[in-house]
């Protein structure tokens, strides 16, 4: 596979080939369908609280899978394959 370069700054860098792309990441579609229920929830039930908080959820969700290119793991606790 070539090498692929993003523009950025007039200058040419190259993208890393380990991130892989986000529309493929299982996370991102599970924050994707967790989103969609939480609006769900806000609209149809009486307690549009909960809905909120799992919208917000699943924002945090993509963002941390877009910062982290590795498996997120506590200190101490070495990630599982």
């Amino acid at each position: 596979m070539d090498q692929q370069y993003l523009l950025l700054n007039r200058k040419l860098m190259p993208i890393p080939t380990a991130i892989k792309s986000i529309f493929l990441s299982k996370t991102f579609w599970v924050a994707v369908l967790q989103a969609a229920v939480g609006i769900l929830v806000v609209v149809g039930t009486s307690a549009p609280d909960i809905g909120w908080i799992m919208v917000a959820k699943s924002i945090l969700d993509v963002i941390l899978r877009v910062i982290s290119t590795g498996p997120v793991s506590v200190p101490g606790i070495p990630p599982k394959d």
